[in-house]
């Protein structure tokens, strides 16, 4: 039922640890100012680290459970294989501590082949001094971030920009400001190829200084070419949005091409009071070519899937949004739905092409799928997707749609009749018709493995 996957395009490159090891550098704040870097007499301070050019095949080793304070800023000479630069903790050993306080703890740029991996990261808090990132990554190639634990930055955690071959896996980005992991351009151009696997984004309230745009997401990916997001799960966020106006989604995308966001759950995400969003997912502004399917979405403040295209941005187009579960989302945010299509854009060409099927969505809260007043867009197919809640199905203007072999399953006094509604397409199942029990079950869920092993099941 889903389209072609394009996972094989994302994962043409691949973790190499060392292919030609040359110079292991050990660190412990506990040691002499004397040390050479040797295991022996290691280094003291992030100070001497930085002095340094680190080369391909080179190895940064903290001592494990330690606190080290600063900012790591590595100078880096390294060519594509000579192996890659490893910066962490020994895989098996208590993660050291990098604490920057109010600045990142690992800033990177124009860095190539590094790992950075077994690490908590530091900051002073995004109401406590730090106004940055945790870890930057700016215009670097082939990096790998992995086994890492975030906290405490005003920006966000993981923050990745206009980078290639990027890979995050088993980040733990929570009590940041602005996100737990984000991904973008940078002035020069986009990122490409990212990979966010088995990530978690939880309790990164907002940017206290930011007044002009939303903050407070889970995973937000923007300005990006082939980005795969995979067993991540976002919850929580955006509580704390220092402003009304558009607000934060626990996963999102905006222009962004070639998105794969998979076997996720987003579940708990806030906005703030009197602003839009809080959802699940969303595929923003200027987004192509995007697959969502396999999520799980619930009890989210605004939409559990958001449809949307702003004024300004590029062509929003060809996208399949599929095997999807929302129950129960749309709890606060006015206007919100399980399903919600916006748009401001005021031409109809710049949001086509949405092939939106066997989506599982409950909702007794609020609307089932919602077409807002502003909503322009070309036909799109809306098929055999299932709904149980009271109506009416759909809200909104939706006769430009083609909808076939869906199945409304309705509880209390709601109708699918009125101008809007589409002709034929919704096969409603008889009223009062309750919820299976292992859909009621899916807000249990909390963790992606479980996840795919109900769906297996399912």
């Amino acid at each position: 039922m889903l389209s072609r996957s394009i996972f094989p395009v994302i994962l043409f490159f691949c973790l190499v640890l060392s292919v030609r090891a040359q110079r292991n550098y050990y660190l412990d704040p506990a040691a002499t100012s004397a040390g050479d870097g040797s295991q022996a007499h290691p280094f003291h301070a992030l100070a001497e680290l930085n002095a340094l050019r680190l080369k391909g095949g080179d190895r940064v080793v903290f001592k494990p459970g330690s606190v080290i304070r600063g900012s790591l800023t590595p100078k880096v000479d390294s060519v594509f294989g000579d192996g890659n630069i490893f910066i962490g903790t020994e895989t098996d050993s208590i993660p050291a501590t990098i604490d920057g306080d109010s600045a990142e703890a690992i800033r990177l740029v124009g860095a190539d082949n590094i790992v950075v991996s077994n690490l908590k990261l530091k900051g002073a808090g995004r109401k406590g001094g730090n106004h940055t990132c945790g870890l930057l990554a700016w215009g670097c190639s082939r990096t790998y971030f992995l086994n890492l634990d975030i906290s405490g930055f005003q920006k966000a955690g993981l923050g990745i920009y206009g980078c290639r071959m990027a890979v995050a896996n088993k980040v733990d980005a929570h009590d940041n400001g602005a996100a737990g992991i984000e991904v973008g351009g940078k002035e020069d151009g986009r990122s490409w190829n990212i990979m966010i696997k088995s990530c978690r984004a939880w309790s990164n309230p907002g940017d206290p200084t930011n007044f002009e745009n939303h903050s407070g997401n889970g995973i937000i990916v923007g300005e990006t070419n082939l980005v795969e997001i995979g067993d991540c799960v976002a919850w929580d966020n955006g509580a704390d949005m220092p402003r009304v106006g558009n607000g934060p989604v626990g996963i999102w995308a905006w222009e962004a091409d070639s998105v794969e966001i998979h076997h996720c759950i987003s579940f708990g995400n806030h906005t703030s009071k009197g602003s839009s969003d809080g959802g699940g997912f969303d595929l923003d502004g200027g987004v192509t070519h995007a697959h969502v399917c396999r999520n799980l979405s619930y009890d989210n403040e605004g939409s559990g899937l958001g449809i949307f295209q702003y004024w300004g941005a590029s062509a929003w187009h060809d996208n399949e949004v599929a095997e999807n579960y929302s129950i129960d989302d749309a709890s606060t945010t006015g206007g919100a739905a399980g399903i919600l299509v916006w748009s401001s854009d005021t031409s109809a060409a710049n949001m086509s092409g949405l092939n939106l099927h066997h989506n599982n969505i409950v909702n007794r809260k609020g609307p089932l799928l919602r077409y807002h007043e502003d909503s322009r867009h070309l036909a799109f197919s809306i098929h055999d997707n299932t709904f149980y809640g009271p109506g009416p199905l759909p809200t909104g203007d939706s006769r430009q749609d083609r909808f076939a072999n869906n199945r409304w399953c309705r509880s209390g006094s709601g109708s699918n009749k009125g101008p809007s509604s589409p002709l034929g397409g919704i096969k409603k199942e008889r009223d009062g018709c309750a919820v299976p029990r292992e859909l009621e079950a899916l807000k249990n869920i909390r963790d992606a493995s479980t996840w795919r092993e109900w769906l297996e099941k399912n």
